[in-house]
């Protein structure tokens, strides 16, 4: 189920990439995030193989991948969002400031 639901966010990501709406068009952060998914899995899964004797710092390790992953997925997704959304902020405050002529 996991690798379908990927599949079809890959698909749509795909099609909506030359989406005119700058908060809609995320396909090339979702594009990053999952090769991104993808480097941690295969170093993840390298590092567990290499430390497979030791399972605290394995589990250690393994951890490690997984919370910059994710960090970094986040990131890669909604860090543009809240730029966007502070600069529309402050693009208001601007105009009602220009308006109200304080």
């Amino acid at each position: 189920m996991h690798q379908q639901q990927k599949a079809f966010g890959s698909f749509l990501a795909w099609e909506t990439r030359h989406v005119s709406i700058p908060a809609l068009n995320d396909s090339q952060y979702i594009g990053m995030s999952e090769y991104n998914v993808v480097i941690m899995c295969v170093s993840g899964a390298a590092a567990s193989f290499i430390i497979k004797g030791r399972p605290t710092q394995s589990f250690v390790i393994i951890d490690l991948f997984i919370v910059f992953c994710t960090t970094i997925t986040l990131c890669l997704v909604f860090l543009p969002k809240v730029s966007r959304w502070e600069e529309s902020r402050g693009r208001r405050a601007r105009e009602q400031s220009s308006i109200t002529g304080e």
